[in-house]
């Protein structure tokens, strides 16, 4: 980072005094145009500067998204489905949908009674 700032400030410099001499003779309206193009070009690398430093931040952060990823304990398909099954079978009294509800007033599913307007 540090040596691409000194390589900015380096052309910057090397840009500027190449202009001078080659707007020795010109009007000052003129000069001052090469001075917004030098400034322009300046900001731009700052802009680019920015999106360097935003590309590494979301690179770090996809890295750390994958090291977390890697250090999941893996498991065969054939013994988390072995798990599933029995996780299934032991908790199949409590599920509603299979056993149904014990009373219609329980059920969240039920029809709702009409409501009557007098």
């Amino acid at each position: 980072m540090c040596s691409f700032f000194v390589y900015k400030y380096k052309i910057t410099y090397f840009y500027s005094v190449y202009k001078e001499k080659q707007t020795a003779g010109r009007s000052p309206e003129v000069k001052k145009l090469e001075e917004i193009r030098i400034a322009s070009f300046a900001g731009s690398s700052k802009i680019y500067m920015d999106m360097v430093a935003s590309n590494l931040q979301q690179q770090r952060a996809i890295t750390e998204q994958f090291r977390r990823e890697a250090a999941i304990k893996r498991m065969q398909v054939s013994a988390s489905v072995k798990e599933i099954i029995k996780y299934i079978t032991e908790h199949e009294q409590d599920d509603c949908l299979l056993v149904g509800f014990s009373s219609q007033r329980v059920n969240p599913f039920r029809e709702k009674t009409p409501c009557s307007v007098l």
